[in-house]
């Protein structure tokens, strides 16, 4: 990484606060995500040229402003990045693409064939596949946990809690306008007689909105419904059946968002995962 990127980012970071301006303030004027932003001011991802100019435009400084006149690498390399775009568009933000998803609702042996949902994620040559399951074994949360494939480590770890919760705030996962989403799994029915007729209509609804979207295991939604209410029963493992609920209310609130905004949320999710960032220090841990 060049001396640019460690310099220009926290000189970035200085003029944005005194403006006063939020950092997901000035990335949704960017049009980039909140951790991406958080990336560039931390001096951890590069800048092109492109967005250079739109953060100069916004936070209504000059480029000069961003170097000083004894910085004549500096200043030189910004007039490179302007004239034959030094970094090209592999140093753009990386975006990733959903490329599907997969929440298995038949049962074998009157068991889910699969107890969490997966959420594939595609950038380049980078693929990870998101885990999204209760936290333990028993009546749990969700969490969210990403494998790169082709890499060793088995997973990257637990994307922090609070900080994905935060995310689907700003999404609006959490408490959207068209779609809810509740992290607690006691708002969730644990047994077959708390699983309602309403609840059950609307669970087969949701699902026969989603059925083109997400592989549920070849099961039809009503199907489903059936096998997540047996599931429920005292035999069958009724926390399973809860879990398979909070992912198909997360699935349902997610798919609600438009397409790129889907895919933003991918990416800072990802991010979030790899635990990259000011927020964190070494091995992970937050600041």
């Amino acid at each position: 990484m060049s001396q640019l990127d460690l310099r220009i980012g926290p000189k970035i970071k200085s003029f944005r606060r005194q403006l006063g301006l939020m950092a997901n303030k000035l990335a949704e004027d960017l049009k980039i995500s909140p951790s991406y932003l958080n990336l560039i001011e931390s001096g951890k991802r590069k800048i092109d040229g492109d967005l250079l100019l739109r953060v100069c435009e916004k936070l209504n400084i000059n480029l000069s402003d961003l170097t000083s006149k004894t910085d004549i690498n500096l200043q030189n390399t910004i007039s490179e990045i302007l004239d034959d775009s030094l970094f090209e568009d592999k140093n753009s933000p990386p975006i990733f693409e959903i490329a599907g998803s997969t929440c298995k609702l038949n049962l074998k042996n009157n068991k889910f064939d699969s107890t969490d949902t997966i959420v594939n994620v595609e950038e380049g040559n980078s693929t990870y596949v998101f885990q999204i399951r209760q936290n333990s074994r028993g009546f749990n949360n969700l969490k969210f946990e990403p494998t790169e494939e082709g890499k060793t480590a088995a997973r990257m770890g637990k994307a922090t809690r609070k900080f994905v919760l935060d995310l689907m705030d700003d999404y609006k996962i959490l408490n959207g306008p068209t779609a809810r989403w509740e992290d607690d799994w006691k708002w969730y029915p644990q047994n077959k007689t708390k699983f309602d007729d309403k609840q059950r209509e609307e669970v087969e609804q949701m699902l026969g909105e989603m059925k083109g979207e997400v592989d549920f295991g070849g099961v039809a939604p009503l199907d489903a419904q059936i096998n997540i209410r047996e599931t429920l029963g005292g035999k069958n493992q009724p926390w399973v059946g809860n879990s398979k609920l909070q992912q198909i209310y997360w699935l349902y609130a997610f798919l609600q968002l438009k397409k790129s905004d889907r895919n933003k949320f991918c990416t800072d999710l990802i991010f979030l995962a790899a635990k990259e960032g000011r927020a964190y220090g070494p091995f992970g841990k937050i600041y």
